[in-house]
């Protein structure tokens, strides 16, 4: 998908900063165009409002 990949944790130490816990495997995360990655569940609600990214805020086109 244009938006994003969904693919299971191995950010060794990294936190998800939406909800600041810490990537553990077998998390499921979305990765953003612009590279930042996030727990899914915590970036698709973001996702519904807001279509750019929380971190750098790049424009995260939707075809």
């Amino acid at each position: 998908n244009c938006l994003s990949q969904l693919r299971e944790a191995d950010t060794d130490g990294e936190n998800c900063v939406v909800c600041l816990e810490v990537y553990v495997p077998k998390d499921v995360v979305r990765i953003l165009r612009c590279s930042h990655i996030f727990h899914r569940k915590c970036i698709d609600p973001w996702l519904l409002k807001h279509r750019t990214c929380p971190v750098c805020k790049s424009d995260l086109p939707v075809y």
